[in-house]
């Protein structure tokens, strides 16, 4: 193989390898950000929720959206959380915060 297409095909493996470096940071850091800055509660007291979270409040985001009512956050509770969001002007993060139960309540 010549020197210059050897050159080219490491020089795109490094771009490729850094491009999921930093897309993988990426998304830790907006998941950190995102577990960070959201309050345990809201003014109500209700609880901010997320995939894993288990319960009533779970069994009610669950009704409230149109999901079977199992009581456990699961993917299938995350996507329809992230499509009420989106339908509902609120930013599509699959996590039922503050503003998230106001719209689920309102």
């Amino acid at each position: 193989m010549e020197d210059w297409i050897a050159k080219a095909i490491n020089s795109a493996k490094d771009f490729i390898q850094k491009d999921a470096a930093v897309a993988n940071d990426a998304l830790s850091c907006d998941r950190w950000i995102a577990s960070s800055a959201l309050p345990a509660t809201d003014a109500s007291g209700r609880p901010t929720l997320r995939r894993d979270a288990t319960g009533d409040s779970v069994k009610e985001i669950q009704s409230k959206i149109g999901v079977s009512a199992s009581g456990v956050f699961d993917a299938m509770t995350e996507a329809a959380v992230r499509q009420f969001q989106r339908d509902h002007g609120l930013v599509p993060d699959g996590i039922v915060g503050p503003r998230t139960w106001a719209a689920l309540l309102a």
